[in-house]
């Protein structure tokens, strides 16, 4: 049956039918959430003669991914491969007024993290779960390019749907 219908100067046909077939779509999508225990850590005081003997700490880190597993990435500014650098917040007079940097390592769920290209990744599971971030000194870091004062530095942690 050819039904014509005029709206305003067009004219518009249709065709009556027995069956009609609804296009339905939708968009489900993974979420990752991340908690920390502690926002700054201090690693304690040392002789510069003996960087490893910087107080380790701990930071735990929970994540939930309800819609899967996920991923942690880290960065931090001029990590170098296992050690993420802290920066001595004055001025360096061993170093021609460049200030002098401090390595800390970080062991992430009990395994070194190694920084490529500046982050690392780290898998997590689904649903809730925490990782143990452990910061410490290095050993066999030259003492004569370590300057006393404060060092600081920081990690960014993101978490992502995998």
């Amino acid at each position: 049956m050819l039904v014509g219908t005029a709206i305003l100067g067009a004219s518009c046909i249709s065709y009556a039918a027995t069956e009609a077939t609804v296009a339905i779509s939708a968009i489900v999508t993974k979420e990752c959430t991340l908690a920390l225990d502690k926002t700054s850590i201090a690693l304690g005081s040392t002789s510069a003669m003996k960087s490893e003997g910087l107080t380790a700490n701990t930071v735990k880190v929970t994540t939930n991914c309800g819609g899967g597993s996920g991923k942690l990435t880290l960065t931090s500014p001029g990590a170098d491969g296992k050690n993420i650098i802290l920066t001595h917040t004055g001025k360096s007079p061993s170093a021609g007024n460049t200030p002098s940097k401090l390595k800390v390592a970080l062991r992430v769920a009990g395994k070194d993290a190694v920084f490529a290209s500046g982050a690392y990744e780290h898998n997590v599971v689904q649903n809730t779960s925490t990782t143990d971030f452990v910061f410490s000194g290095v050993a066999g870091q030259k003492s004569d390019t370590l300057d006393a004062g404060e060092y600081k530095g920081s990690v960014t942690v993101k978490v992502a749907p995998i």
